[in-house]
């Protein structure tokens, strides 16, 4: 699972049931789009690094620049997963106004 809102809920919720759990996250910090799509003056970064460090604290282990790679044969360690995937790219309408002027797609929009 990825370490957005659905992955680090899912990841909190999982290890107070008991399981171990592994967030894969692409990214080099956690948080997908709280950390990098909401400006942080509607999300201060410290108190996402609190929340992310208070889910670690109850044994989740997070492997950053680390994207999943689903292969059906390795010999590796199996896992089961829930996959939460985040959005790290516009999805176009296809509609002839998308282009206009003060038209913005969401994800380029939160970058920015």
């Amino acid at each position: 699972m990825g370490s957005g809102p659905a992955g680090l809920s899912c990841a909190h919720h999982l290890a107070r049931m008991g399981y171990e759990v592994t967030v894969f996250e692409a990214l080099p910090a956690a948080g997908g789009m709280m950390r990098v799509g909401i400006p942080s003056y509607r999300l201060p970064r410290d108190v996402l690094q609190r929340e992310i460090d208070d889910i670690l604290s109850l044994g989740v282990e997070l492997r950053l620049n680390t994207p999943i790679r689903i292969s059906t044969n390795s010999s590796k360690k199996v896992f089961r997963y829930f996959m939460t995937i985040g959005s790290t790219r516009a999805s176009e309408v296809r509609n002839s106004r998308e282009d206009v002027t003060g038209v913005f797609h969401g994800v380029p929009f939160l970058h920015r």
